[in-house]
C-alpha cells in the first residue's frame, strides 16, 4: 500500500529505525471519555494485581501484571470489550483499523505497512501526514513474548539455572487495564494542562484487542492489548535531545583557557567544589544530594515523607557526607541572569562548520560513522543553525535559552498535573509487585524520557516539550490502597506523593539518573571528549605517556 514517504523532519522528530507490521485476529475498540469511568467495583480486581496471578495453566500462581494504585476503568456498557464488534472511529486510516503488530523486515512485502521503532514494545507510524503511536504492538519484532523473571526473592515459580526463583510477566503488550487508563488520563490532561498551557505528546483514540492465542501467551486470563493514539513527537529529551547535546557540546564550545575560565566564573564561590578542588561540584551530584535528603532522610516514624521538610534541611546530614546547610539557589548555582550568563555563554559558543568533521552516531549495537542519510540532515541544519544565530542580537546564548525553556516547558507541565482538577495527578509514582520493595525501589514517570519534543509544525503551541506515558498516572480520588483496601487518598498523604514526585524530576532534569542519561554505548566516548575539562585531562594524560 503506498505510504507518505518521510520527511527529514519526520526522521528527527518521530524516528528512523524501521518496522514492520502484519494484521491479528482481534479487534479496535474506540475511546470515546464520556463512556469511562473509575469503578469502585473493579477495588478487588486492583488488590488483587498486587499478587502473583494464575493464568489458567495450571500451574502455581506465578504472573506479575502491572498493578496501579487505582480503580480501573469500566464502560457504561458492560459487553463493550467482550463483544466481537470492531468499533473503529470513522477518522481513522483504514490501515490503522484491524489490530497490528511488529514482524521482522526480512518478512515484509513491498505493501507491507511500515512505521519507526518507539523503544522495545512501541512503534510509531504515518498515514495520509498524519502520525500514530501504537504502545504496545510487540515485543521488538517477536510478537508478544512469555518472559520468566528473577528479582522477586517470593517468587514461586521454577528455579533458574543459578537456583533463583522465578515469575511470569508478558513483554511487548499493553493490557486492557493499563490501555484504558492510558487514554483516559491522555484525554484527561488536556484540560487539566490548559492553566499552565503545557501540552500532552497523544491524542486518545482507541485499542487493539488481540484474540488469536499466539498473541495471548499467558491465555484468555491476561489479555494483550496496544493503545492507539494520535502524537506530537516522539524524540525523548533525555536520551536523544540532552545526550545528545552532550556528545556535542565539545563542537559547541571553544575549548581554550579563557573559555573555561569564563564558564567557571559563573559558579558562586559557595558552591562546593568536587573531589579535585578544582572545580564545582558537578550539579547533578549537588542536586541528587538535595533530592535524597528531602526524599529519604525526613520520614516519620510510619516512614512516610514529611512534607514540607523541615526547614533549614538542603541535604543530607553531615554523617552522610552531604552539605546540609547549603542551599540550592542563585548563591550556589551558575548564574543564569541575561545580563552574566548569556553573555558569557554566548562569548564561548560556536556554531559547527557545515564542513566540520562529523560527529560519530550511536545505536543500540554502539558507535558508528555517520551515515550519508543523516550527513546530508547534519550539513543543512549546520547551515540552517549559522543563519539563525547571525540574526540574534548580541550576548544571545542557544544553550542558556535551550535550558531555560527546557526547564520551564517541564516544571509547567508537572504544574498542570499536579493542579489537575479532583486533587492533583500522579505521573505514575508507587510501587507494586514489580518492584524491589525491599530496596526501596519505585515507579516514577516524572523523568525526561516521558518529555518529548514537539515536532515543527505540529502544534500552534510554543512549547518546545510535551508530555507522555500516562498508563500509571492517577488522581487522589482514583487511588487504591491496597492493604488497606480502601478507595481515595488522605490529601497531605497525596501531596507528599507529588511533592516526593516533584522532587525526583527535579533531579532526573540536571542528569543524576539513567532515563536522562547518555546511554552507555555512547559513555566511553562522552567521557573522552565531551567537556573542555574532560579533553584537558586527556591531553595532559596523553602527553605523559
Amino acid at each position: 500500500m503506498p505510504q507518505t514517504p518521510l520527511t527529514s523532519d519526520d526522521l528527527i522528530y518521530f524516528g528512523s529505525q524501521p518496522v514492520a507490521f502484519t494484521t491479528c485476529p482481534g479487534s479496535f475498540k474506540s475511546f470515546v471519555r464520556e463512556d469511562w469511568r473509575e469503578d469502585p467495583s473493579t477495588l478487588d480486581i486492583v488488590v488483587a494485581r498486587e499478587d502473583f496471578l494464575p493464568a489458567g495453566d495450571g500451574l502455581t500462581p506465578d504472573v506479575i501484571l502491572p498493578a496501579i494504585p487505582a480503580l480501573d476503568y469500566t464502560h457504561r456498557d458492560p459487553s463493550f470489550l467482550t463483544s466481537n464488534s470492531n468499533i473503529a472511529p470513522s477518522d481513522l486510516p483504514h490501515e490503522l483499523a484491524m489490530p497490528l503488530i511488529k514482524i521482522p523486515l526480512m518478512n515484509a512485502r513491498e505493501d507491507t505497512l511500515r512505521g519507526v521503532a518507539s523503544g522495545t514494545r512501541s512503534a510509531l507510524v504515518k498515514v495520509d501526514n498524519e502520525w500514530f503511536r501504537l504502545k504496545g504492538c510487540g515485543n521488538n519484532d517477536e510478537g508478544f513474548i512469555s518472559r520468566r523473571d528473577i528479582d522477586r526473592k517470593d517468587a514461586p515459580g521454577p528455579l533458574d539455572e543459578k537456583g533463583r526463583p522465578t515469575y511470569r510477566v508478558i513483554r511487548g503488550s499493553a493490557f486492557p487495564h493499563t490501555a484504558l487508563r492510558e487514554l483516559a488520563v491522555a484525554a484527561d490532561v488536556g484540560t487539566a494542562f490548559q492553566s499552565s498551557r503545557s501540552l500532552g505528546a497523544n491524542i486518545a483514540v482507541g485499542m487493539y484487542l488481540y484474540t488469536d492465542t499466539v498473541q495471548l501467551p499467558l491465555g484468555e486470563a491476561h489479555p494483550t492489548a496496544c493503545i492507539v493514539e494520535r502524537t506530537l513527537g516522539d524524540r525523548r529529551l533525555g536520551s536523544h535531545v540532552l545526550s545528545g547535546l552532550k556528545i556535542l557540546l565539545p563542537m559547541l564550545i571553544r575549548d581554550d583557557e579563557s573559555s573555561r575560565e569564563a564558564l567557571a566564573a559563573l559558579f558562586p564561590n559557595a558552591r562546593p567544589k568536587n573531589d579535585s578542588k578544582t572545580g564545582p561540584l558537578p550539579t547533578k551530584e549537588f542536586i541528587s544530594d538535595h533530592v535524597f535528603g528531602l526524599t529519604s532522610m525526613f520520614h516519620d516514624a510510619k516512614q512516610v515523607l514529611i512534607y514540607p521538610p523541615p526547614t533549614g534541611q538542603c541535604g543530607l546530614p553531615d554523617y552522610l557526607g552531604g552539605f546540609p546547610d547549603t542551599p540550592r539557589d542563585a548563591s550556589t548555582m551558575a548564574d543564569l541572569t541575561p545580563s552574566q550568563a548569556q553573555s558569557v555563554l554566548a562569548s564561548v559558543e560556536q556554531v559547527p562548520a557545515a564542513d566540520s568533521p562529523l560527529p560519530p552516531q550511536f545505536t543500540r549495537e554502539g558507535r558508528r560513522a555517520m551515515t550519508a542519510e543523516w550527513e546530508a540532515l547534519w550539513r543543512e541544519s549546520c547551515a540552517r543553525l549559522a543563519e539563525a544565530v547571525a540574526g540574534l542580537p548580541k550576548g544571545s546564548s542557544l544553550l542558556a535559552y535551550l535550558a531555560a525553556r527546557f526547564g520551564a516547558d517541564a516544571g509547567d507541565i508537572m504544574r498542570g498535573m499536579h493542579d489537575a482538577p479532583g486533587g492533583g495527578l500522579s505521573w505514575g509514582t508507587y510501587q507494586d509487585g514489580m518492584t524491589r520493595k525491599d530496596l526501596g525501589s519505585w515507579h516514577c514517570n516524572a523523568h525526561s524520557n516521558n518529555l518529548v519534543i514537539v515536532a515543527e509544525g505540529k502544534s500552534e503551541s510554543p512549547r518546545l516539550l510535551s508530555a507522555l506515558d500516562l498508563d500509571m498516572a492517577f488522581t487522589k480520588d482514583g487511588f487504591v490502597d491496597k492493604a488497606a483496601r480502601t478507595i481515595g487518598q488522605d490529601d497531605a498523604e497525596f501531596k507528599r506523593l507529588l511533592f516526593f514526585e516533584s522532587a525526583q524530576l527535579m533531579e532526573v532534569l540536571a542528569g543524576a539518573d539513567a532515563s536522562n542519561g547518555v546511554p552507555q554505548v555512547a559513555m566511553k566516548y562522552l567521557r573522552d571528549h565531551s567537556t573542555p575539562a574532560a579533553v584537558s585531562q586527556r591531553r595532559e594524560t596523553n602527553s605523559s605517556l
